[in-house]
């Protein structure tokens, strides 16, 4: 059973305002902590002992030991505390808390009284760090907070408890794209990515039971609205998310945890049993409305509904011990001694510098090898078998088989829900199999009553109509994603050693011999950084991408992590795109050296939304394939004419001002096109030779706005390693955004 007690014991080791003065912080723990508790607590109550030693290890850099020497190895306010972003090594100035009397105050009014140390600790889990702000773990290296010093040390002290040592448990579930990717509308859409995320949390639920939020590395679990929701379901003062935050998908289909590596085999199947529990109660509830609505008028239209509903999911649930791999065996001597020269830099124990990077990476290639086993659905129709479903062909549609009668099952199914003639028109365009039918029912069968409160009438999402708008026949898909982030979360572009120490202990430590070498190191990746890394994408899709999509009139589809899905109308979709790749090099979420690729495609209203979401995620990955930290224009004519255009984000400007000369000012685009004709035979000649015909063209059509705000546009275009082709089409997918997206 899950001992809170000890969790809450452990969590509390360090006081909230540790920084304020180190020197006494033990004292101030103690004092904290009776007031938490509500009774007097000693020192050997808190003392982190093994697992705070463990989260320390894994954590911080060798340090010289600033015991006897405080003046000289020490940082204290009076040295000016700062906060050191852990990817772009921006430099912040941070505010200790109160008084001790306030900061008693303070959790006097977050931690219930007379609680249960559940509640306890989960109130205080999910409320100090809002309400004491940022804090340093160690004031010499502070590219990490106080809150994931003490998250760590709290897992820690579960992990540990078993005998046999924290392991790391890694999920994974899928078909993710295949399912998403199955989807005739935005709803369908929408509730695929949501069911995924939905299920995920199911998993992630059930680690919550048996081993606290303190588990969770990734993904950042505070302020996650379906986490909020379940907090306040315990008890927890936290606000209840309103509904249109929780029908936002905002939960990556993977996370990692450290757990007790005695437990491995119950948690594994506790979380596979979650997800499974969850989905079958999905699927029972659309089952329940569909046979209620049609069931007498057509018996057994469902036989082969369970079959197909326990085949789909491909769940895999890794646990590997952290300690006792052989590194050297597993990764190469290299991988193991990179960071061996850290040692100079100050006293460390029996863990090595770089020790939870490898063993990550250790799990991260075991889940990778596992899933090369390609998951073999145990679902085969037997007997009569009908049409293959709509939407997912690997499956039948549910019904009769015989031909006729399907027809009229399905004109039944369309009679009662409209959504199955789909946004294309026709009497029941849609024929599904069990699991597309949940997919598109889920949302009014089930979420609605079961956490909600909304279905999709009151929720109002749009079709492709609604969100083009009035008079308009194109609306725009946006996918997003952050470049390396493999390379951010394996160290490989962490910042350098001597970037993210405090200027005092940066100036001790290059008076020191030996120690040039380790101050030009990255950093090594931690379970602190990890979680800091986490908590600045869990900001970024939840507060970030909402906020900035719907102020320009679009609905976020999927945001988990750095990977972002949305609907937008096309003469907002430029200026959104630029808003989002601020909003992800912000410096409260990844920072300024973080980069992302986006593909944004518009498309028709009628254009299968299959072809387009898949045209949307192939623009993303040609910005990606032309060197990343850029975005990829595609639009998909109805006349069947596609284009991909591929520029750097900086050059977005640039567009949108061609967008508006094409709309507002009304300029000619037939320069672009008599361009395009003779490309063949320009591309040949000396990029002079372009430049001289575009400049002749501008200068003798009519309403071609001023040339030398074309040729700036085309020198910053080839600047940044475009094409003169690509600059042409670019240009006219500009006039096609103003001209072409009204016309029938």
């Amino acid at each position: 059973m899950m001992d809170w007690d000890l969790l809450l014991r452990a969590w509390l080791h360090d006081p909230v305002d540790k920084a304020a003065n180190i020197r006494d912080h033990v004292a101030r723990a103690v004092r904290y902590a009776s007031v938490v508790l509500d009774r007097d607590v000693t020192e050997a109550e808190i003392r982190g002992d093994l697992a705070d030693q463990l989260a320390s290890a894994y954590e911080r850099l060798p340090m010289p030991d600033a015991r006897g020497r405080w003046e000289e190895v020490g940082v204290g306010v009076e040295d000016g505390l700062c906060r050191i972003h852990p990817l772009s090594a921006s430099r912040r100035e941070v505010r200790v808390p109160g008084t001790e009397a306030e900061v008693s105050a303070a959790l006097r009014e977050i931690v219930p009284r007379d609680a249960e140390p559940r509640l306890k600790f989960l109130s205080l889990w999910r409320l100090a760090p809002e309400k004491f702000g940022w804090q340093p773990a160690d004031t010499r290296c502070p590219d990490h907070s106080l809150w994931h010093h003490l998250d760590t040390t709290a897992a820690m002290a579960w992990a540990v408890r078993g005998g046999e040592g924290a392991g790391l448990l890694s999920f994974k579930i899928g078909p993710v794209q295949t399912f998403i990717a199955a989807a005739r509308s935005l709803r369908d859409l929408l509730s695929g990515s949501f069911l995924l995320s939905h299920l995920a949390f199911a998993g992630i639920r059930a680690l919550l039971e048996e081993c606290g939020p303190t588990a969770l590395i990734y993904p950042h679990l505070r302020g996650l609205p379906m986490m909020d929701l379940w907090l306040h379901e315990q008890g927890v003062a936290v606000e209840r998310p309103r509904a249109e935050a929780l029908a936002r998908p905002s939960v990556p289909h993977r996370f990692l945890a450290v757990v007790p590596f005695s437990m491995a085999d119950k948690l594994r199947r506790a979380v596979r049993e979650a997800v499974a529990a969850e989905w079958r109660a999905i699927a029972t509830a659309v089952h329940r409305e569909v046979d209620q609505a049609i069931g007498k008028e057509w018996p057994g239209w469902d036989e082969r509904w369970e079959a197909q509903i326990e085949s789909f999911w491909d769940v895999r649930v890794k646990v590997v011990p952290l300690r006792g791999a052989d590194h050297v065996a597993l990764l190469g001597e290299d991988r193991v001694s990179s960071h061996a020269d850290l040692r100079r830099l100050g006293w460390t124990g029996e863990i090595a510098p770089g020790y939870w990077q490898r063993a990550v990476e250790i799990s991260a290639r075991t889940m990778e090898a596992d899933a090369r086993v390609c998951h073999v659905p145990h679902y085969r129709q037997e007997g009569a078998a009908p049409q293959k479903c709509s939407l997912l062909g690997t499956y039948e549609q549910v019904g009769p088989a015989v031909l006729s009668d399907s027809r009229r099952f399905w004109a039944s199914v369309a009679a009662r829900w409209p959504e199955f003639k789909a946004d294309v028109g026709g009497p029941a365009k849609d024929r599904l199999c069990a699991i597309s039918m949940v997919k598109r029912r889920a949302f009014p069968a089930y979420f609605r009553r079961r956490c909600l409160g909304l279905g999709w009438d009151e929720f109002g999402f749009p079709d492709t109509h609604s969100l083009a708008g009035a008079d308009k026949d194109y609306y725009a898909l946006l996918a997003m994603d952050g470049d390396d982030m493999g390379g951010w979360l394996s160290g490989e572009k962490s910042p350098l050693v001597e970037e993210i120490l405090h200027p005092k202990m940066l100036a001790w430590q290059r008076r020191q011999p030996g120690t040039e070498r380790a101050l030009q190191l990255r950093r090594p990746v931690s379970p602190a950084l990890h979680a800091s890394i986490s908590e600045a994408l869990t900001r970024f899709a939840v507060e970030k991408v909402p906020a900035v999509v719907e102020r320009h009139g679009g609905r976020v589809i999927y945001a988990g992590g750095d990977d972002v899905l949305a609907a937008l109308p096309v003469e907002r979709a430029v200026a959104c795109a630029g808003e989002l790749r601020q909003a992800f090099r912000d410096e409260e979420a990844m920072g300024r050296r973080a980069t992302c690729s986006a593909g944004l495609v518009v498309a028709h209203v009628k254009e299968d939304l299959r072809y387009a979401l898949e045209a949307a995620r192939r623009a993303e990955q040609q910005s990606k394939a032309r060197g990343k930290d850029r975005i990829t224009v595609a639009a998909l004519r109805r006349s069947g004419e596609h284009s991909y255009s591929t520029c750097c984000w900086d050059y977005l400007a640039s567009f949108q001002r061609q967008v508006e000369e094409f709309g507002e000012r009304d300029r000619s685009d037939r320069w672009t096109y008599v361009l395009w004709r003779q490309m063949a035979w320009l591309e040949g000649l000396p990029p002079e030779a372009f430049r001289t015909e575009m400049t002749r063209l501008l200068e003798h059509g009519e309403k071609t706005g001023d040339p030398k705000d074309w040729l700036t546009d085309l020198e910053a275009f080839l600047a940044a390693g475009g094409s003169a082709a690509e600059f042409v089409a670019l240009a006219q997918t500009a006039s096609f955004l103003v001209r072409g997206r009204g016309t029938k």
